[in-house]
């Protein structure tokens, strides 16, 4: 039984759970549409009482359970194994390969729901897809390794300006996210005496990276 709660169960009740609350994130940013301000708004809403939820669970919880919840929450990947990475290697054989099937449809979503309808692109349809995937690909690789920090926001902002297109390209963020994980992992086993979670390290990467890409955009933008 214990067995298939750390091998299968996990993943599975990740996956289950980003699903109900991007369900309620959606459902509650509905207004005859989506806009993504709403969803954003939304979503900070929703993930605001799920840290509460979160924060509570841990001060109710033993000491050296709060003490392996309070390190898998920052992303680590010392206690990683095949055992955590089967279930995401067949999660990932399965969706990226959908996801690459649907991506080409994004280009068309950027225009307008209007347009994308105009040319038969059943966009609610279409953008259900998208984020269920996303959800789906993204809670197989947090309950693996936790939620590692900064990734999401700095990787397709690399991956755009290597390529030279107007959206990050999917199999060259998943590449540049994996060699920056892999890489901040074996910067904190190196450069530490003692053992330092990898989302540490790659948060103290991503957020300088991050705020210089907001200023260099605000700068352009006032040209």
């Amino acid at each position: 039984m214990s067995a298939l709660v750390l091998g299968g169960g996990i993943p599975v009740a990740a996956t289950i759970g980003a699903l109900v609350a991007a369900t309620i994130v959606y459902g509650l940013g509905w207004r005859g549409g989506v806009q993504s301000h709403r969803l954003i708004l939304v979503g900070i809403g929703v993930s605001a009482t799920l840290d509460a939820v979160t924060s509570y669970l841990l001060v109710r919880a033993k000491i050296t359970q709060a003490t392996a919840a309070s390190q898998w929450l920052v992303g680590s990947l010392s206690s990683t194994s095949w055992t955590t990475v089967w279930p995401l290697l067949v999660i990932a054989a399965v969706g990226v390969p959908i996801a690459l099937a649907t991506s080409a449809a994004l280009g068309i979503g950027q225009l307008g729901d209007e347009v994308a309808t105009g040319v038969g692109l059943g966009v609610q349809r279409h953008r259900l897809l998208v984020i269920g995937l996303a959800v789906v690909l993204t809670a197989a690789a947090v309950a693996a390794a936790g939620p590692v920090g900064f990734v999401a926001f700095v990787v397709p902002q690399i991956a755009v300006r290597l390529a030279g297109t107007n959206r990050p390209p999917l199999l060259l963020s998943a590449a540049l996210g994996a060699v920056l994980v892999l890489g901040a992992d074996l910067l904190a086993r190196s450069a530490f005496p003692w053992q330092v979670p990898v989302g540490i390290v790659t948060t103290v990467i991503g957020a300088p990276y991050l705020i210089w890409l907001l200023i260099r955009h605000r700068k352009e933008m006032s040209r």
